[in-house]
């Protein structure tokens, strides 16, 4: 959980965190990622199914931020249906 520690000052000002899996996170799995960034540090739970906390949206007024989690399936893959729909 180092990396809410190292973020802990940004969440206290109440600033939005939207972390994305990458490659190095992969390794400890789903689950891990759930545990670590989970309630007050989830991120948006309105993407794919499969892929809640994983892959989402964010607006701020004329912003649009995407996080893609391309490491759901096997390979390398984003659910293009879900991100033509934002």
């Amino acid at each position: 959980m180092a990396v809410r520690k190292l973020m802990q000052p940004v969440y206290d000002k109440k600033i939005p965190v939207l972390g994305g899996r990458g490659n190095h996170e992969v390794g400890g799995g789903i689950a891990v990622w759930n545990k670590v960034f989970s309630g007050r540090y989830a991120m948006p739970r309105n993407g794919p199914k499969a892929e809640e906390n994983l892959s989402f949206f964010y607006t701020q007024g004329d912003v649009l931020a995407i996080g893609l989690d391309q490491f759901v399936e096997e390979g390398i893959s984003v659910d293009q249906r879900w991100l033509d729909s934002v």
